[in-house]
């Protein structure tokens, strides 16, 4: 594919999304104050050297690191399709979290910890994912256990997954000092 007619599209469809209050997306976007730095908007070729100096390639998309930050150059990168569709605000957030944010780049040696943890916690606490995920809807907080097996299995990841895993931790801590401790 020509890189200079991919780029267009995705250019264009960044200022569709954010400034064209009829585009189906735009309620997702500019509808929520999400903008293009000055510098790309006034220059698509400003754009595309930061495409082409940060990763671009024919097989990945533009991602926004922060899903409520604006396009730009500290906030995007060129991810696959795993990665974008994990960075996603969602339909379910709990009452008192805004949204789901990465702060930094995630680190996925530390994810994998916290996944191993929370498995090996379930087997020797003998607790079921099922109890994990009503645990964590009691908390406002609704999965299941597709998303839980995904989650723990280190298929799905992104800052809800990080969000879940947190919590799940905290879950498990409050298990351990209530019951086990207890024995």
């Amino acid at each position: 594919m020509d890189v200079n007619k991919r780029l267009k599209g995705i250019y264009a469809g960044m200022k569709d999304r954010c400034y064209n209050s009829r585009a189906p997306q735009y309620v997702n976007y500019g509808g929520r104050g999400i903008r293009i730095c000055k510098e790309w908007l006034d220059s698509y070729t400003a754009f595309e050297t930061w495409a082409l100096e940060n990763g671009y390639s024919d097989d990945l998309s533009i991602d926004r690191i922060n899903v409520n930050g604006n396009y730009e150059p500290g906030n995007c990168r060129w991810v696959d399709q795993k990665v974008q569709a994990n960075n996603k605000r969602h339909y379910w957030l709990p009452q008192d979290k805004e949204d789901f944010v990465y702060e930094g780049t995630p680190d996925k040696g530390e994810q994998e910890r916290k996944r191993n943890e929370i498995k090996d916690r379930l087997k020797l606490y003998q607790l079921s994912q099922v109890w994990l995920i009503n645990q964590l809807g009691s908390r406002n907080l609704e999965t299941d256990k597709s998303e839980m097996s995904s989650l723990l299995s280190g298929t799905r990841v992104g800052a809800k997954s990080e969000y879940i895993l947190d919590m799940s931790l905290e879950i498990l801590d409050e298990y351990q000092t209530s019951f086990v401790n207890k024995v």
